[in-house]
């Protein structure tokens, strides 16, 4: 009785190896021609960027990859845990065993890395792409639809990155290959908050916007760590990043502009189609509202605060410009002023109704006056703007074009700020 026992159970063992090997085979070559397995469990798991399909059979398991920055099929052990894309909060896993060639010049980005020093120039951190091979970057500021920081075409300088956070966190530009041109309107940035230590993603955002430059190193350090940052549903905000990595709502998601000046320390907003001037630090509006775009504000000598405004115009298609003062007194409205200049004891304006070029102070005395021949701004390498202005040593350098054609040579005009 015990040997027919044991030998039914020996047989029985067999004929379910037998079993056993006959679903695997044929699990197996379902796995090689990308077909689902037979006698399976099957489960999904969704990611931001797409899915990862399990079917769970009998002590192994078929995953089928299907993600925008991997796809792959594997037949693996049961036990065998799927690979990682996503932390607990649910951002991507950055790379951790990579090679971190030796960096000698200190440069902030070597043979597709990124590098992250403390004061005294000791490796802190490294950053390897993720949602590309070696496109990422430290993270610039961007822009909005209406593109009104940086985007004076006489003025327009080289923006610099954001710099690291409390020495620990930085902001970076992790954004997918596109047809279209960063900082353009149809341009999907990806900006992470990394932190360096850890090697760890903390947030994610749609785009961030400069704010304080530190005058010396001439990067980007947030105002007070508040930094201007879009989520999701492409509505910007103010966030402010600790010391320990935690993220304070400063301002909530429901701005469809905001853009910091540094002089005034003010942000200029828009919110349900209307701009005005915003003090953070008293966390109130401080000036009146008006549909058309902000472009600046500023303080005069006399410290009084006005701001730019512009409109398009419907007969020439370009932007006329207008001055008020923060409680909407008029101060510079005349038709047909295409450009100005603002500083604290004259304004430059270009006068397409005169053809002239003026300089007037806050008296409205006209304290300068050079003819214009011609009034676009906009140049490329083969033709000329209207003019060009620079500072320098306490001039301001300004050459008039007589065309805009490279032939056209150009006369030059000096005039003392102070």
């Amino acid at each position: 009785m015990e040997k027919n026992k044991k030998k039914t159970k020996e047989i029985v063992i067999i004929i379910l190896v037998i079993i056993w090997g006959l679903i695997f085979l044929i699990n197996y070559l379902n796995y090689s021609n990308s077909k689902p397995l037979i006698l399976a469990l099957t489960k999904t798991h969704e990611y931001k960027d797409g899915t990862i399909k399990e079917y769970i059979s009998l002590g192994y398991i078929y995953r089928i990859y299907n993600l925008s920055n991997y796809q792959n099929e594997e037949l693996v052990p049961i036990w065998k845990a799927k690979k990682q894309f996503e932390n607990s909060n649910g951002l991507p896993v950055t790379h951790k065993d990579y090679n971190v060639p030796e960096n000698e010049n200190h440069a902030d980005k070597y043979k597709g890395l990124l590098y992250y020093y403390n004061d005294d120039r000791e490796l802190i951190g490294t950053y390897q792409c993720i949602n590309t091979v070696r496109d990422c970057d430290k993270a610039i500021g961007g822009n909005d639809i209406y593109n009104i920081y940086n985007s004076d075409p006489l003025t327009i300088r080289k923006e610099n990155y954001i710099d690291t956070i409390h020495g620990r966190y930085a902001f970076i530009d992790d954004s997918k290959n596109q047809l279209a041109k960063p900082n353009t309107e149809d341009y999907d940035r990806i900006i992470y908050l990394f932190d360096i230590e850890k090697n760890e993603l903390i947030a994610e955002y749609k785009d961030i916007k400069s704010s304080y430059q530190d005058e010396y190193t001439k990067k980007y350090v947030g105002d007070n760590y508040n930094y201007i940052v879009k989520n999701n549903d492409n509505k910007w905000g103010i966030i402010k990043v600790n010391e320990d990595g935690t993220i304070e709502e400063t301002l909530p998601f429901e701005y469809e502009s905001i853009n910091y000046d540094q002089d005034t320390k003010y942000y200029i907003m828009k919110k349900d189609s209307k701009w005005y001037i915003y003090n953070l630090e008293v966390k109130d509006k401080v000036s009146f509202e008006t549909e058309k775009i902000i472009y600046d504000v500023w303080i005069n000598k006399n410290k009084t605060r006005y701001i730019k405004v512009g409109s398009i115009n419907e007969n020439t298609g370009k932007t006329d410009f207008e001055i008020y003062r923060l409680d909407g007194e008029i101060f510079l409205n005349d038709k047909n002023i295409n450009y100005i200049y603002e500083k604290e004891n004259f304004i430059l304006y270009q006068d397409n109704n005169s053809s002239k070029l003026k300089i007037i102070n806050y008296a409205k005395d006209i304290l300068e006056e050079y003819d214009i021949y011609f009034a676009n701004l906009e140049s490329s390498e083969n033709t000329h703007p209207s003019f060009e202005i620079k500072e320098e040593y306490g001039y301001l350098k300004i050459k008039v074009y007589k065309g805009q054609e490279l032939k056209y040579d150009y006369e030059t005009h000096s005039y003392k700020m102070k």
